[in-house]
């Protein structure tokens, strides 16, 4: 999958995927009917490596469904709608990989919990909507909850195995801390109100200077290990959050500084490229600060007003063509669609 991910046939490396999630459910159906148990590897080996490339496998596209998050979960994971007692604890971690499953399994469960929800931009029935709307705001603040809980345990994990600090494991601590925040910010986010106000991410200033800082010191750690050659990994590390702070933070110093990281070295995580992905968010700040150009880059939050904030972004990977699109659309504009960095005007 690696290999094919590199070459660019995302077809075939989704095609891998699905198929090793099918002989998943087989083998593990035929644990339940038959208590046989793998000499190879546990269940719960098998299910988070497969987890695993699930999540990565849907960074390619944003139209495959996720189909490890309709298996069953236990009832400590199960995030109710209004929950009485908080019935999940974070255990203790006892190594690196502990801590990062930790994150995933917080993540999946707020994903299993939401997916059974409508989609709240869309006009349906608004009796449910309001009832849903709650639970979607309830379930947002458990899984904060579980975040900090998440957050504590990890610093008493590195505050006592501070004598075995290395170069691989400051890296892992970064990245982990860099997908916290990102979480965290999706968690506490409401996304029906930032559809209607974009000038609610100005709010999250604070996270998106923390979430920079992570990745400077995650970047200064990889060129010490490393300094010349190309970054290619599976893993989502700092495209991702770079490309969210250049999006939805307007601080005009700090979506620069996300840019420029893109751009201090050759890297490919996933389907994600950094220079690509640069260029995007490059256009994006020019349309958005157009006007603005005598700032020279000084460019205040409050100065990128309302009606010039791009709202609707997607990224949409074309497999087929090789071929990235950037759809998007502006509070008082028609839609539009970016291709390898041109933008094209479409009907709505």
């Amino acid at each position: 999958m690696c290999l094919q991910v590199l070459r660019g046939f995302h077809g075939a490396a989704l095609a891998h995927v699905d198929s090793g999630i099918k002989l998943y459910s087989q083998f593990k159906s035929a644990i339940s009917n038959t208590g046989c148990i793998s000499h190879y590897a546990s269940l719960a080996t098998f299910t988070e490596l497969l987890a695993r490339l699930d999540q990565q496998a849907s960074s390619i596209t944003t139209d495959r469904p996720r189909n490890l998050l309709s298996t069953p979960i236990s009832i400590c994971e199960q995030m109710v709608p209004e929950p009485k007692v908080l019935c999940f604890m974070v255990k203790p971690f006892q190594s690196m990989e502990e801590a990062r499953s930790g994150l995933h399994k917080i993540q999946n469960a707020a994903l299993r919990a939401t997916s059974s929800l409508i989609d709240p931009t869309i006009v349906v029935d608004y009796s449910r909507f309001e009832s849903e709307q709650k639970a979607r705001v309830s379930r947002r603040g458990y899984s904060i909850l579980r975040m900090h809980q998440w957050r504590a345990r990890f610093e008493e994990y590195l505050f006592t195995h501070k004598a075995t600090e290395d170069l691989p494991r400051r890296k892992a601590t970064e990245s982990l801390m860099i997908q916290w925040i990102v979480m965290c910010i999706n968690f506490r986010v409401d996304f029906v109100a930032v559809t209607e106000n974009e000038m609610l991410w100005d709010e999250f200033l604070p996270e998106f200077t923390e979430l920079v800082t992570h990745v400077k010191r995650f970047t200064e750690l990889e060129t010490r290990e490393d300094p010349k050659t190309p970054i290619f990994t599976l893993e989502i590390d700092i495209i991702v959050p770079l490309y969210f702070v250049a999006a939805k933070c307007r601080d005009g110093k700090l979506r620069r500084e996300a840019i420029d990281l893109l751009n201090a070295r050759e890297r490919q995580e996933g389907i994600w490229n950094a220079a690509l992905t640069s260029r995007l968010c490059s256009r994006l700040v020019r349309m958005e600060e157009a006007g603005l150009e005598g700032l020279n880059g000084n460019v205040r939050m409050e100065d990128v007003v309302c009606e010039k904030r791009i709202q609707g972004l997607e990224v949409k990977w074309d497999i087929e063509r090789r071929r990235v699109n950037l759809l998007y659309k502006g509070v008082h504009c028609a839609a539009k669609i970016v291709r390898d960095g041109h933008a094209v005007e479409i009907e709505l």
